[in-house]
C-alpha cells in the first residue's frame, strides 16, 4: 500500500499541474523530488505553476503510509520548506505548519 499510495498521489499531482498548464505531463515537468542536506528525500517538492498573480509554487508533499508518528517525518518538510502536507494512511491533523491528511483525501483534493 505505501508504494501504491505514493504512485496514486504522483498521478493526481501530475494531472493537477498539467491541468493548470497543458503539456507539462508530456514534457515530464509536473512533479519532482528533492533531498535535504542530510540526505532525506521529500517525495514531491514544489514546482512552479501559473497562478492568477503570475506564478507560484505547489505545496511540498511527503507520502507516508502511517497511522501515527507522523510529526517526526513532518519535521523534514518543515526544515526544508517551512510547511507541507504529509499524505498519511488515516491521520487528519491541521494544527501544525505541515498538515497530516489521509492520502486518499489528498488525491481527491488534487483532482
Amino acid at each position: 500500500m505505501p508504494s501504491l499510495s505514493e504512485m496514486a498521489l504522483a498521478v493526481a499531482l501530475a494531472r493537477a499541474v498539467d491541468g493548470l498548464e497543458e503539456g507539462r505531463w508530456v514534457a515530464d515537468d509536473t512533479i519532482g523530488y528533492s533531498r535535504t542536506t542530510s540526505g532525506n528525500e521529500i517525495d514531491f517538492s514544489p514546482v512552479r505553476v501559473p497562478t492568477e498573480e503570475g506564478s507560484g509554487l505547489t505545496t511540498p508533499i511527503e507520502s507516508k503510509w502511517v497511522g501515527d508518528g507522523w510529526r517526526r517525518e513532518a519535521l523534514v518538510l518543515e526544515g526544508r520548506y517551512g510547511r507541507g502536507v504529509m499524505a498519511t494512511k488515516s491521520i487528519l491533523n491541521l494544527e501544525h505548519p505541515s498538515w497530516a491528511i489521509p492520502a486518499p483525501l489528498v488525491a481527491c483534493l488534487l483532482g
